[in-house]
C-alpha cells in the first residue's frame, strides 16, 4: 500500500509535508514504504536539525505544527511506548502540540498607502535577539518584583577603594560587580532563580554553579557574555571580567563560549538614564534582574527625612517555578547585602 493510501491525507497535503520537512519528494514516495521507514527515516535524518527549528519557531509554526501532529498521531503511535524511543516521541509529539490557540499571525498591511517607508533587512545578533526574546515572552510566564537597594555606604566605599586601585585590573570597579556578587548569594540561599525547567520532562534543572551573564550593548546588538565561577571569585576579580567582557563585547571580538554557560543574567541600563525597566527573562533561565540608575532620594530613617543613594532592582523571573514570596525574600536578601558593604565584604 502506497505512502498516500496508508495516510489518508491527499497528495497536496503529503506534499507539503514532504516540502516542509526537508525531504527529496523522489525518495520520500520510493523509499518509505511502511509506517516504520517512515519514522526512523524522520528521526535519522532530521531530528538533530528540526528540534532546534521547531524551538526556536513556536510562534511562527501553526501550519507545520499541525502537519506534524498528524503525522505524529498517525505514525509514531506505533512506538509511543517504545523504551528507547518514547521519551523521542514525546518530545516531537510536544513540539508539534505547540501551536498556540487563537494565536493568527496576519501579514502586515501595505504601509506604503500611508506614506514612504524605508526597510531593512533584519540579520545577524538583531535576528537572534528577536528569536530569543519570542521565545522568552510566549514559553515564560514574566513575574516582576521591584525594590530600592539604599547603596549610599557602598557607593562611598566603592569610590574610595576605584580611586586607589586606579590603573590595577578591576580598578574601575562599577556598581554591576558588588551587584553580581551579591546575586551569587542571593541564589545560594534560593536555588529555584539559579535553575532551568525541562517543558517536556517537566523537571526543574537546579544548577551548582554560579555563571552570571551582563547584558552589553555591542552597538550591532544586544549580547550577554557570562562571569563564569562568580561564586569563587572576588569583587575585584569580577571587576575585571566585567572590563574585559564588555570592551570585547563593543569590539565585536567575544567568542561563542563567553556568551554560553549562563545561569543567571543581569542587565544595566543605569548608565543611560531611566529609572526602572522590565527586563525579559533570557530563556532557559528563569530569573533576570534589571538595574536601573542609582539616585538621591529623600527617605524616612529614624523619623527623619534624610537624602540617599537608591538603587531601583526589578526581579523578572518565571512563576512556572517560583512565587512571589520567593522572589521578596530573594531581593530583600540583595538590597540587605548592597545596604551595606561590610555585610557584602564579609558575608559573600
Amino acid at each position: 500500500m502506497g505512502v498516500l493510501a496508508r495516510s489518508g491525507f491527499d497528495r497536496a497535503t503529503v506534499d507539503e509535508i514532504v516540502r516542509e520537512a526537508g525531504f527529496s519528494k523522489g525518495a520520500f514516495y520510493v523509499h518509505f514504504e511502511t509506517k516504520e521507514d517512515l519514522f526512523w527515516a524522520m528521526l535519522e535524518e532530521r531530528i538533530s536539525r528540526q528540534q532546534e527549528a521547531f524551538r526556536q519557531a513556536v510562534a511562527h509554526t501553526q501550519p507545520l505544527a499541525d502537519n506534524m501532529r498528524m503525522i505524529l498521531s498517525g505514525v509514531f503511535g506505533l512506538l509511543r511506548d517504545d523504551p528507547l524511543w518514547g521519551s523521542l516521541y514525546a518530545e516531537f509529539a510536544a513540539h508539534a502540540a505547540s501551536a498556540i490557540p487563537f494565536l493568527n499571525i496576519e501579514p502586515l498591511p501595505d504601509f506604503t498607502e500611508y506614506g514612504p517607508v524605508e526597510k531593512e533587512q533584519l540579520r545577524s545578533i538583531r535576528r537572534k535577539v528577536a528569536r530569543k526574546m519570542v521565545t522568552s515572552m510566549v514559553l515564560i510566564p514574566h513575574v516582576a518584583h521591584m525594590d530600592e537597594a539604599d547603596v549610599t555606604l557602598l557607593e562611598d566605599f566603592r569610590k574610595k577603594e576605584r580611586q586607589r586601585r586606579e590603573g590595577q585590573p578591576g580598578g574601575r570597579l562599577t556598581l554591576l560587580a558588588f551587584v553580581v556578587k551579591a546575586v551569587t548569594a542571593g541564589l545560594r540561599t534560593a536555588p529555584r532563580f539559579n535553575a532551568s525547567l525541562d517543558p517536556f520532562k517537566e523537571e526543574i534543572i537546579y544548577k551548582k554553579y554560579y555563571n552570571i551573564g551582563i547584558a552589553v550593548d555591542s552597538g550591532r546588538g544586544l549580547v550577554v557574555p557570562v562571569i563564569k565561577e562568580t561564586d569563587r571569585k572576588s569583587i575585584i576579580e569580577i571587576a575585571a571580567d566585567i572590563e574585559d567582557l564588555a570592551r570585547r563585547g563593543r569590539e565585536g571580538k567575544l567568542e561563542v563560549a563567553d556568551m554560553r554557560g549562563g545561569t543567571f543574567t543581569i542587565t544595566n541600563i543605569g548608565v543611560l538614564g531611566g529609572t526602572g525597566m522590565m527586563p525579559t527573562i533570557n530563556y532557559p533561565e528563569v530569573a533576570i534582574l534589571g538595574m536601573g540608575g542609582v539616585q538621591e532620594k529623600p527617605v524616612v530613617r529614624d523619623g527623619e527625612i534624610v537624602i540617599r543613594k537608591m538603587l531601583p532592582l526589578t526581579l523578572a523571573f518565571d512563576h512556572r517555578i517560583a512565587d512571589g514570596a520567593d522572589a521578596a525574600r530573594f531581593v530583600s536578601e540583595m538590597v540587605r547585602q548592597l545596604s551595606d558593604p561590610n555585610l557584602l565584604l564579609l558575608e559573600t
